[in-house]
This record gives structure tokens, C-alpha cells and sequence, in this order.
């Protein structure tokens, strides 16, 4: 029984645990691995809200170049002829114009036009705000009066209207003359958009991008992917 007990005491005195050197050695290896899967989280983090911007920046513009340019196709529509659709406001950042395309007064078929431009809908304007960005809508009410300006449309960098002539010139602000004769026949959009958040890793762009009208943007180099689309809109119903 001495003998048993006598190898039990020699084993637990035999028995060690770690040292502070093998802990410390533990610690800083657990410390490195927990820094690779933190920098492999951080990147691909980082990556997927890169691509996330730059889906919304194009989603954004492909809804903007379905919306606007339908609104402006229906410039001037004037099926019975009484000369009341027209442009009346032909500026580089904002446009304002009319379309026959409802009925005021006949509820029986509120979308035949009836030779005036004073029901809701008909007149519509689009006017861009350089200190924010945002491209903003107003419509004509029921009541004949237009809505306050909504915003339609953000992270837009540059934005112009250009006016094609009938004699193929082209102007930023169409005068009185312009258009009490319905000169414009066309409109070509520019639109310079930016994503929201800026990418990693030095992206770098163009640095300056060119307009419709030729007008050149130059932008910083602040790391925002920026997409430029420019687009002619036919007024077919202004005699194209």
C-alpha cells in the first residue's frame, strides 16, 4: 500500500502544466489567425458594398433614362392641332413643357385630349440642382396647378439639357423665338452619376468627362466610380 501510495505522489508531482512562454506563444498565434480572417471579412465587406454601389448607380440610371425621355417624347402632342403644347421652358438644367394628351372635363375619357393643356399631367418640368445632385420632377395637378419640385433622382454630378435646332445647331437656352416656333426638335441629355461611396484600392477615372454639347466636366480623383450617358431624345410630335 506505501509502495502505492508513494508512485501516486511521485506521479502528481511529475505532472506540469504550460509555461507563460508556450501561453504567450498560444495567444500570439490565435491573435494571427483571427487578423487573417478579420482582413479576409474587411475585403470582401468592402467589395460587396463596391458592387453594391455600382448596381444602384446603374440601376438609377436606367430608370432615369426610361422615365425622363418618355416624359419628354410627349412634348408638343397636339392631336387636334390647336397649337397649345410646346416647350416653354428650354434651359441647360431645367425644361419645362406641355402635351394634349388628357381631357379636363371629360370624365367619360380623361386621356383624349381636347385641344388644351390644363389637365393633370399635361405640363411637366425637370429641373437639375447642382449644390445637391438631384434631379427634380413637378406635374401639372387636377386643380391646373403644378406640384412643388420632387426629387427624382440623387448622386448626379453633371447634368445638361441640350437643344437640337431645325437647322441642326444647338443651344444650352433656347430664346423667346425659338420657341413661339417650336425650333427644337430634339433633346440630348447628358447625365455624369457617382456612386455613393468611394472604392478601395486607388481607383482612378478619366478625369474629365465630355458633354452633349461638348462641355468638358472635369471631376476629382476622389475614389467614386462615375458612369456618363448621353442620350438624344426625338420630339416627334414637334415635326421632326
Amino acid at each position: 500500500m506505501r509502495n502505492l501510495d508513494s508512485i501516486w505522489k511521485k506521479a502528481i508531482r511529475d505532472q506540469q502544466g504550460f509555461t507563460l512562454v508556450e501561453m504567450l506563444v498560444a495567444v500570439v498565434v490565435a491573435l494571427i489567425i483571427m487578423a487573417g480572417v478579420t482582413a479576409v471579412f474587411v475585403s470582401h465587406s468592402h467589395h460587396y458594398t463596391q458592387q453594391d454601389d455600382l448596381s444602384i448607380l446603374q440601376q438609377d440610371l436606367r430608370s432615369l433614362l426610361m422615365i425622363v425621355p418618355a416624359d419628354i417624347r410627349l412634348t408638343g402632342c397636339d392631336p387636334l392641332e390647336k397649337g397649345k403644347a410646346r416647350i416653354l421652358k428650354a434651359e441647360a438644367l431645367e425644361i419645362v413643357f406641355t402635351a394634349d394628351i388628357a381631357s379636363k372635363n371629360n370624365s367619360k375619357y380623361p386621356n383624349e385630349s381636347d385641344g388644351e393643356v390644363d389637365a393633370a399631367g399635361e405640363r411637366v418640368g425637370y429641373r437639375f440642382n447642382e449644390d445637391n445632385g438631384i434631379l427634380y420632377r413637378t406635374v401639372q395637378g387636377k386643380n391646373g396647378k403644378m406640384s412643388g419640385w420632387q426629387p427624382m433622382f440623387e448622386n448626379i454630378e453633371h447634368l445638361e439639357f441640350n437643344y437640337i435646332l431645325d437647322n441642326n445647331q444647338s443651344t444650352l437656352k433656347a430664346n423667346k423665338n425659338q420657341l413661339n416656333k417650336k425650333q427644337i426638335k430634339a433633346v440630348q441629355l447628358s447625365v455624369l452619376a457617382r456612386a455613393q461611396n468611394p472604392t478601395t484600392g486607388g481607383y482612378t477615372h478619366a478625369g474629365s468627362f465630355k458633354s452633349g454639347s461638348g462641355e468638358t466636366w472635369t471631376v476629382p480623383q476622389d475614389g467614386h466610380r462615375r458612369r456618363l450617358v448621353v442620350t438624344t431624345i426625338q420630339l416627334r410630335n414637334m415635326a421632326y
